[in-house]
């Protein structure tokens, strides 16, 4: 999809979860439900550098994580 994925990650851990969201929604219209049900195993995770020696960084879960907080903090749908 294009997810600027290390901008992504950075945000969460920056606890800037709001620009997080609007990260995936620039490339995603669906990250909450892209986080349920894409098969992150194999387009994501398979090519994380973390994985060569531990667990891949999970980007599923990471983008259910910031689409879920937008959603609860009343944060548009569609705002991009």
């Amino acid at each position: 999809m294009g997810v600027d994925i290390p901008q992504f990650i950075q945000a969460i851990k920056d606890g800037d979860f709001s620009l997080a969201n609007k990260i995936l929604k620039n490339k995603n219209n669906l990250p909450a439900i892209c986080g349920r049900v894409c098969p992150q195993e194999s387009q994501c995770e398979k090519f994380c550098l973390m994985g060569k020696k531990n667990e891949p960084v999970a980007i599923g879960r990471l983008e259910r994580f910031a689409a879920d907080w937008a959603l609860a903090q009343g944060e548009k749908a569609n705002k991009k």
